[in-house]
């Protein structure tokens, strides 16, 4: 450790610099240069974003959701999950490790019943999110697709998880042939 030739306000002051660049850069709008050694007493903290990006695609093989009553929530699972930052595989959920604000994303394309109604919708915790939430009717064999976004706070341990249910009686099923679930955090 080299020893400080100058004042202690001129060492102060570089601290104080340094700590505002890493804590708040709106502070510094350019390079700071240090020439020499910084010591620092109590840390440095760097928040890095918590995302996933969960996704299934297949459309020779599409993935059927066995829908067997009507207006009762299935579990959409068959989907690989990558890019994981503080997000993990729960039990047939996505488990939320860091608490935050995040937005969540989605898309399905999927076919089916003749006349069937459609509800898919984000659950955190087995409790639906009205925010999060797309309807779509289908007619037998064509494929179309529903989105949905939204912006929530989540805690550390919160599970999400997509559900799809046939609002219609009887309840048909539905296959799915594309599917990307995004969720990042905002803040």
């Amino acid at each position: 450790m080299k020893t400080l030739i100058f004042g202690g306000a001129v060492f102060f002051l570089i601290l104080l610099i340094a700590g505002l660049a890493v804590t708040n850069p709106n502070y510094i709008d350019g390079d700071v240069v240090i020439n020499g050694d910084l010591e620092v007493i109590g840390g440095i903290n760097v928040t890095l974003l918590s995302h996933a990006e969960g996704y299934f695609h297949s459309y020779d093989d599409p993935f059927l959701v066995d829908i067997s009553s009507a207006n009762v929530y299935y579990n959409v699972t068959n989907f690989t999950l990558q890019n994981l930052r503080n997000i993990e595989a729960g039990d047939n959920a996505i488990k939320i490790l860091k608490t935050g604000t995040y937005n969540i994303m989605g898309t399905v394309s999927f076919t089916g019943g003749n006349g069937g109604i459609y509800e898919f919708e984000v659950h955190l915790n087995d409790a639906g999110l009205e925010n999060c939430v797309f309807f779509r009717s289908t007619s037998s064999t064509a494929i179309g697709v529903g989105a949905l976004s939204c912006i929530t706070d989540l805690n550390a341990n919160d599970e999400l998880n997509l559900r799809v249910k046939d609002i219609n009686n009887p309840p048909q099923n539905i296959n799915i042939y594309q599917m990307n679930f995004l969720i990042f955090e905002i803040h």
